[in-house]
């Protein structure tokens, strides 16, 4: 075992025992501070609260390109059974970015063993992002200036990928990522005795009709070759079995990789909405909040990335992901300002059972690390070509 994957596995261990949710990540920026400062690198701490940007410096007439790690973990009570399980009470990393920031800071190690033996042209700035599960970091780093001095001209991401095996990475053109959006649909009728609802409007009886009429949206409304989801995750209604129901709260996401069919679906929501209030007597609010843009890979650093990550994989072990993933991803906010490019990493373990992302078992096997390390890094030189 290296000195740098002895570095790396053992930083994977301590960030996960240091599990913290969303701009609570404190005790974590300060373990990754210490860690690059230990590089020598110059640091810079408190970015939107607790994110970390530190820069490995070569050339300085070299062009500046980012790696971006999330620092966040979920309010999730940990079920690995493993000796170094988080120490956080129902907090644990189960999206695997303590495993990002591990490879993140293994690419430090090794791109500043490049820098020290001049073959760095340019420099490279690291980011590591708080709350990228909810509401987000990286708009309030970029609002904060981490895109700046020195300007970025490139940035890459990584996350670790349960579907596919150890050993592999996955690019994909084009968008990779959903946009994550959320309405909420407030209904109001009129209550009354369950035993002459003639004389009431049923908030209920609306909601639950409101909520099979969405699911024609996408099989109706959408081209059936256009990825899209509407998914209600939340229906509150009602206060006994004998009373109508006088209001109800309908809460769900809307995932989609288009602007233009995003603005569709919206719209439809809001219709569906006036409709159901004209048809039935409730009066209908609608809020539509919209999150994270999708993430949409350049094509530049698709060529970019594909020609690296074969140097440390092999060629036949980089895969053309051909569909987009509808999660939400706000790395795509540092995509839109530059050139950008998200790369999948293989974790699915060897062995054992397979769970997915968000899961109370969710653990990347060790073998990943070191690669996602050197994938990490080999990409941000190749990058620095152009």
């Amino acid at each position: 075992m290296t000195q740098i994957t002895a570095a790396i596995i053992q930083a994977r261990k301590n960030l996960h025992q240091l599990a913290e949710t969303a701009f609570n990540e404190t005790r974590t920026s300060s373990y990754v501070a210490g860690f690059l400062r230990d590089l020598d690198l110059p640091v810079r701490t408190g970015v939107a609260g607790t994110g970390v940007v530190a820069v490995v410096e070569g050339d300085s007439a070299g062009p500046t390109v980012a790696l971006r790690s999330d620092m966040d973990a979920l309010p999730v009570a940990e079920a690995t059974g493993v000796e170094w399980a988080s120490l956080t009470p129902g907090v644990m990393h189960a999206c695997g970015h303590d495993t990002h920031m591990a490879m993140l800071l293994g690419a430090a190690m090794l791109l500043s063993e490049e820098a020290r033996a001049g073959r760095l042209h340019g420099r490279v700035k690291l980011i590591f992002q708080p709350a990228e599960e909810y509401p987000g970091g990286a708009d309030p780093m970029i609002r904060e200036g981490v895109m700046d001095c020195p300007k970025v001209d490139r940035v890459i991401g990584m996350h670790v990928n349960p579907d596919l095996p150890v050993g592999q990475v996955g690019i994909k053109r084009g968008p990779v990522t959903a946009a994550m959006d959320q309405f909420t649909v407030v209904l109001t009728g009129r209550g009354g005795h369950a035993a002459t609802p003639h004389n009431a409007v049923d908030a209920l009886v609306a909601a639950c009709e409101f909520v099979n009429g969405l699911q024609q949206i996408v099989s109706r409304k959408i081209d059936p070759l256009e990825p899209a989801i509407v998914s209600v995750g939340r229906l509150v209604s009602g206060t006994a079995f004998n009373i109508v129901a006088e209001t109800a709260e309908i809460v769900g996401t809307v995932r989609t990789v288009t602007e233009s069919t995003r603005d569709r679906i919206e719209a439809q929501i809001r219709a569906r909405a006036l409709a159901l209030a004209q048809a039935t007597g409730v009066a209908a609010e609608v809020t539509y909040s919209r999150g994270y843009p999708p993430v949409v890979n350049h094509e530049d650093m698709v060529l970019i990335a594909r020609r690296a990550c074969s140097r440390v994989v092999g060629a036949g072990d980089v895969v053309e992901v051909s569909s987009p993933s509808m999660v939400g991803e706000d790395f795509a906010y540092f995509a839109r300002l530059v050139p950008g490019i998200l790369i999948w990493l293989g974790a699915a373990p060897l062995s054992g059972e397979r769970v997915p992302l968000h899961h109370p078992k969710f653990l990347v096997p060790e073998e990943v690390l070191e690669t996602g390390a050197r994938v990490l890094a080999e990409v941000a030189l190749e990058a620095l070509q152009y």
